[in-house]
């Protein structure tokens, strides 16, 4: 053996690599020689994706009847091997339903008082995790000594119609959060009762916080963590809010503006989303997603885009606008009529109007406007579009379905295939766009296939077109890597998968000699 690979450090380079192909390798490393077994089980054991390894390790603990349970008594030596390796464990995820009795908790955090002689904490580095609360009790309780827990993800669970009302599991997250001072994020899904909002208030010092607790989220929770001073990521589900909800709360009282605050995740109707946009501090967001629960049509964007461009015009690189509703079929039969005028289209068009509003944010890197109908945008709007953000990386605007029926067309965009120059020519750090086209004006019959002397340079890597009809396979992939030289990934919808094929396999054909070349 190489002298190198009996030091520590060198080892360990090693086996973080072996690490992502699977725990094999580092299995029979870990018998290979003395040199190799601690590093090589560090490996195997950081990252558990369930209590139950170790749990096998307990002695006198045994799986009956769907549970794990305390059996017998033991002795302090009997618990060496499980604590040399609950030590090694650092992430840990329990949502598999295994059940854990309580004297499996009681063995692990034992003291000086009971009948063995020493304290012990069951994950003494553990640093994340991942709970069902429902299910495993035990390990919670376990985690109140878990002093260096960073990251805690809990699952309530939305099986029942009420929130949990276990007041044990509270206690116990109480002590949690009261003992772990370097606690970050939290992370919780599922209905809770009341009292969770007293235990949410007092964990000021979180970094990241994402509450998806359904109509269990209080308004009054939303007020308390806006003046935490170091939250800097937030996701809230809101659906179920109403403005007056907001209003009643906010309306006494001193209210935070989430000093720190650096990406926001909200699932809510238009006006809640403008209401907490309003309450933002400026110069600090650099991620913003918003999911709209409206039906059609909804409350304009203006709203929201103006307070978006007004509080992070300095910040913002990333974007994402979510708005999905069920269409009626005379819906989706008038909006594919070629005889439906532009002005006659139906008033859920985002229009080109409401997406200016965002023209100032100059350094958005990502933009995704994933909608049931596609933006009301020409390609003459395009022209002007591709020049307000330079730094575009991904590009997303609209989305159709991705299973066409020929008696149902989805919604049309105003967007054609020659939209496309206008990205090839400006957005050189484009590296994703998706685009939903006009089939009623993108065919070769219409020329818009231009196949003139083109020579673009530009980091395109991948295409979507949502376009249920597509031009000549061949004439397409010549168009296309005239604009886009780096251009290696097309996607069409499913229904024309086919053809996509063979434009792929045309597009491969033509990237061949620069290939070979290099």
């Amino acid at each position: 053996m190489h002298p190198a690979l009996l030091i520590d450090e060198v080892i360990r380079n090693v086996f973080d690599i072996c690490s992502e192909q699977g725990l094999y390798t580092l299995s029979r490393a870990a018998l290979c020689c003395k040199a190799w077994k601690d590093p090589a089980l560090d490996f195997i054991w950081v990252r558990l994706p369930s209590a139950e390894p170790l749990l096998r390790l307990l002695p006198a603990v045994s799986y009956i009847n769907g549970e794990y349970t305390l059996s017998g008594s033991i002795s302090l030596p009997q618990m060496e091997t499980f604590n040399s390796y609950a030590s090694r464990v650092v992430h840990i995820v329990h949502r598999n339903g295994v059940k854990i009795h309580p004297n499996v908790a009681s063995l692990m955090l034992k003291d000086g008082k009971h009948e063995i002689p020493f304290r012990i904490c069951a994950l003494p580095n553990l640093r994340t995790a991942r709970v069902s609360s429902t299910t495993s009790r035990a390990l919670l309780e376990t985690l109140i000594y878990c002093e260096k827990l960073r990251e805690l993800d809990l699952d309530f669970g939305f099986k029942t119609k009420l929130p949990l009302s276990d007041d044990y599991i509270y206690e116990c997250l109480n002590d949690v959060i009261r003992r772990s001072v370097d606690l970050r994020k939290l992370c919780v899904r599922g209905l809770a009762s009341s009292c969770f909002d007293a235990l949410i208030s007092s964990m000021s010092r979180l970094e990241v916080l994402s509450l998806r607790l359904g109509k269990s989220l209080m308004p009054e929770t939303i007020k308390s963590v806006m003046s935490f001073p170091n939250l800097q990521e937030l996701e809230i589900h809101a659906r179920h809010f109403v403005r007056d909800d907001l209003d009643n709360v906010f309306q006494t009282g001193t209210v935070g503006t989430f000093p720190s605050l650096r990406k926001l995740d909200i699932n809510a109707h238009i006006p809640i989303i403008e209401f907490l946009l309003q309450n933002i501090s400026p110069d600090t967001l650099q991620c913003i997603r918003l999911e709209a629960e409206d039906p059609a049509p909804g409350p304009s964007w203006d709203g929201c885009f103006t307070l978006i461009a007004h509080k992070a015009s300095n910040t913002l690189e990333e974007i994402a606008l979510e708005h999905h509703f069920e269409m009626l079929e005379q819906d989706i039969e008038s909006n594919g009529d070629p005889a439906t005028s532009v002005s006659e289209s139906p008033k859920e068009n985002l229009p080109f109007s409401t997406l200016r509003l965002l023209r100032d944010l100059k350094h958005v890197r990502r933009l995704t406007l994933d909608l049931t109908l596609p933006p009301a945008i020409s390609d003459k709007d395009v022209e002007n579009l591709v020049c307000w953000w330079p730094n575009i990386e991904h590009f997303e605007l609209g989305s159709a379905s991705q299973v066409l029926h020929p008696a149902h067309p989805p919604p049309s965009s105003q967007m054609t295939i020659r939209s496309l120059a206008s990205f090839a020519r400006h957005s050189k750090k484009l590296r994703t766009l998706s685009l939903s086209l006009d089939p009623r004006r993108s065919g070769p019959e219409d020329n818009a296939i231009d196949l003139q002397n083109l020579c673009y340079t530009n980091n395109l890597r991948t295409l979507t077109i949502c376009h249920p009809s597509l031009p000549d396979p061949v004439e397409m992939a010549s168009y296309l890597h005239r604009l886009f030289p780096q251009l290696t990934e097309v996607v069409g919808p499913c229904e024309q998968d086919e053809a996509w094929i063979h434009t792929r396999k045309a597009l491969e054909r033509l990237q061949a000699p620069a290939s070979i070349g290099c």
